[in-house]
C-alpha cells in the first residue's frame, strides 16, 4: 500500500508516541510496584512493630504491675498500681486492635490470632490474681501468679516471633523495590532501544522517498515554487537526476516551461495586435488540459472584445451612411456601457436632425425669426446648433433691416442711413438702401423747396435737378 506523506508522518509520529506511551506505561506501572514494595515498610512495617512494641511493652507492664501489687502493702500505692494495671490492659487491647488494620497475609494472620488468644487466656488467669490480690491473700495470690507464667512466657515468644516476622516483612518488601527497579530500568532500556530504532527506520525510509518524491532538497523545492508562484520564471533552472520526470521538481520544471511558452506565445499575440494584425491568436494546440483551457480562454476574451467593437464601429459606420435607425445588440454585464454610448450618440445626433428639419421647415413657412434651443444638446452638438442660429441671425437680421426700410419709404417715412456694419452681399444691400434713402432725402428736399416757392408767389421757382 502507497502511503501519502501526512500517512507517513503520522506513523514516523505514531510509532514514537507508541513507544513514549510504552515508557510510560511501564514507568508508572514499575513506578507504582517500586512506590508499594518501598513503602509497605512506611504504610505496614512501622505501624505494625510499633504495635506489637506497644502490645509488648503493655503485657510487660502489666506482669509487673502484678509483682509491685503482690510486694506493696501501702494503700494508695495500691490504688495508683491498680490504676496501671488498668491502663495496661487496655493498651494492650489498643495494641491489638491497631496492629489488626496492618495484617498482611495468612502467618501474619495466624501470629496475630495466637497473640488474641493468648492475651485472652492471660487476663483470664490474672484475674482470679488481681481477686486474691484485693482481699490481701497474697500468698495465694502469689501462687496463682507464678503458674500463669508459662502463658506470659508463650504470649511475649509469640509476640517477638511475630516482631521479627514483621522485620522480615519490611526487609522482603525492601527487596522486591530493588528488584522492581532494576526489572523497570532494564525493560525501559529495552523499550527505548527499540522505539529508537523503529523511529529511525521509518525516518530513514520516509526521507528517502520524500526525497525521490521531491526530486531534490525540500528547501530547494520550495524555493522554486515561491518564485512561480510569484510569477519569477527567469530564475527557475532547475536540475534534475537522470530518468527524472515524476518528481515534484520535474512538474516545476515542466509547469515553468509551459507557462514561459504560454507567456510568449500572449507577447507575441499582443504585438500583432499592436501592429495592426487583430486576427493573431494563441496556438492552443501547444498546450494541454487546464494550460490549453487557458490559451483557449485568452483567446476567446481577446477576440470577443474584438467581436464587439466589430459590431459597435459597425454601427457607428450606418450613423456615418445616414442610416440612424442602425440596429445594436444589447451586450451583456458591464459591456453595455458600449450600448449606453452608442445610444447616446445616436441620440444627440438625432436631436440635431429634429432641430435642423424644425428651421427648415419653418424657413419654407417664413418664420424667420423661429430658432433651435442649443441648451438641450451638449459639447460639439450645441456648438453646431448654436451657428446655425448665429447663420440665421446673420442672414435674416440684414433682410428684417430692408423689409423696414422699405415698409418706412412705401409709407413716406424717410429712415435714418444704416450705420451697422454687413459683410459681403449684405453690405451692398445696405449700400443700395443707403443710396435710396438719400435720393429720397433729396428728392423730398427739392419738393419742399417748389412748394415754399409756390407759397411764397415765385411760381418760377424750380427744383435742383
Amino acid at each position: 500500500m502507497k502511503l501519502t506523506v501526512a500517512q507517513k508522518i503520522s506513523l514516523l509520529a505514531g510509532s514514537s508516541l507508541l513507544g513514549i506511551v510504552l515508557l510510560a506505561g511501564l514507568g508508572q506501572q514499575q513506578m507504582s510496584k517500586v512506590y508499594g514494595a518501598a513503602n509497605f515498610a512506611n504504610e505496614n512495617t512501622v505501624p505494625a512493630l510499633v504495635a506489637l512494641d506497644d502490645l509488648r511493652k503493655n503485657v510487660l507492664r502489666l506482669r509487673i504491675g502484678i509483682n509491685r501489687h503482690m510486694l506493696n502493702s501501702d494503700d494508695s500505692k495500691i490504688a495508683e498500681i491498680d490504676s496501671a494495671i488498668k491502663g495496661n490492659r487496655e493498651g494492650a487491647h489498643k495494641a491489638l486492635k491497631d496492629y489488626e488494620s496492618t495484617l498482611a497475609d495468612d502467618k501474619d494472620k495466624d501470629l496475630f490470632n495466637q497473640e488474641k488468644k493468648l492475651l485472652e487466656d492471660y487476663e483470664t488467669q490474672i484475674e482470679p490474681v488481681l481477686a486474691e490480690l484485693r482481699a490481701n491473700r497474697n500468698d495465694k495470690a502469689r501462687d496463682l501468679f507464678f503458674k500463669s507464667a508459662p502463658v506470659f512466657e508463650k504470649l511475649a515468644a509469640v509476640i517477638n516471633d511475630h516482631f521479627d516476622y514483621n522485620v522480615a516483612l519490611g526487609k522482603k518488601g525492601s527487596d522486591e523495590a530493588v528488584a522492581t527497579k532494576n526489572h523497570a530500568l532494564t525493560l525501559s532500556l529495552l523499550i527505548a532501544a527499540l522505539t529508537l530504532a523503529v523511529v529511525a527506520i521509518i525516518g530513514y525510509t520516509i526521507v528517502r522517498a520524500l526525497k525521490r518524491q521531491l526530486g531534490g532538497e525540500p528547501d530547494k523545492a520550495t524555493d522554486i515554487a515561491n518564485k512561480i508562484a510569484a510569477g519569477d520564471l527567469s530564475s527557475t533552472n532547475i536540475e534534475l537526476k537522470a530518468g527524472d520526470t515524476t518528481s515534484l521538481m520535474a512538474s516545476l520544471k515542466q509547469v515553468a516551461a509551459t507557462l514561459q511558452s504560454l507567456i510568449a506565445e500572449m507577447n507575441h499575440m499582443s504585438k500583432e495586435h499592436d501592429a495592426g494584425d487583430i486576427d493573431v491568436k494563441i496556438d492552443e494546440g501547444k498546450f494541454k488540459n487546464e494550460f490549453q483551457f487557458m490559451a483557449k480562454g485568452v483567446n476567446d476574451m481577446v477576440f470577443g472584445h474584438i467581436a464587439v467593437k466589430k459590431k459597435a464601429m459597425a454601427c457607428v459606420k450606418e450613423f456615418g451612411e445616414g442610416n440612424m435607425d442602425a440596429p445594436l445588440e444589447k451586450f451583456p454585464g458591464k459591456k453595455a456601457f458600449i450600448n449606453d454610448a452608442i445610444e447616446q450618440m445616436r441620440a444627440n445626433i438625432k436631436a440635431l436632425i429634429a432641430d435642423a428639419n424644425m428651421l427648415a421647415e419653418a424657413a419654407a413657412s417664413g418664420k424667420l425669426s423661429t430658432r433651435a434651443d442649443a441648451t438641450k444638446h451638449l459639447g460639439d452638438f450645441r456648438k453646431i446648433v448654436q451657428g446655425v442660429n448665429e447663420t440665421l441671425d446673420a442672414v435674416i437680421g440684414p433682410l428684417n433691416v430692408t423689409a423696414e426700410y422699405v415698409d418706412k419709404i412705401a409709407k413716406g417715412v424717410i429712415p435714418p442711413v444704416i450705420t451697422d456694419n454687413y459683410n459681403g452681399d449684405f453690405n451692398v444691400i445696405k449700400n443700395n438702401l443707403n443710396n435710396m434713402v438719400k435720393m429720397m432725402s433729396d428728392l423730398l428736399a427739392q419738393t419742399d423747396i417748389i412748394i415754399k416757392g409756390a407759397a411764397d408767389g415765385e411760381l418760377d421757382k424750380r427744383a435742383n435737378a
